[in-house]
């Protein structure tokens, strides 16, 4: 069973519209942000499977069950991709992914 990708996480973006002058009212550059490119997850079969645009060291893997419980914790390197077989003793039970590195949370559903 595929479930589908977990995240769909909105991201805000400083941008500057065309034709906007790129300068501040004392004359400094206005610092333009590319969109930021996040990890996204699937899960199938007892497979978790995390994608990365970029190399992440020490990204913290959580599975909750629907009352909050933890149910797996893992500390993983994903270098474009990182595959987790799961334990099978959790697989009907899991509600939640949460997904830590640097200083950003992201969630998804099961």
């Amino acid at each position: 069973m595929c479930l589908m990708a977990l995240f769909s996480i909105q991201i805000e973006a400083d941008e500057i519209p065309l034709g906007a002058n790129p300068f501040d009212h004392e004359g400094h550059p206005v610092p333009q942000h590319a969109p930021a490119l996040l990890p996204s997850a699937d899960y199938e079969d007892g497979v978790l499977t995390i994608y990365s645009p970029y190399a992440i060291a020490d990204m913290t893997v959580i599975i909750y069950d629907s009352d909050g419980n933890v149910l797996y914790s893992a500390v993983v390197d994903v270098a474009n991709t990182a595959i987790i077989n799961l334990p099978s003793d959790i697989l009907g039970t899991m509600a939640t992914l949460e997904i830590i590195y640097d200083d950003r949370h992201l969630y998804g559903e099961f």
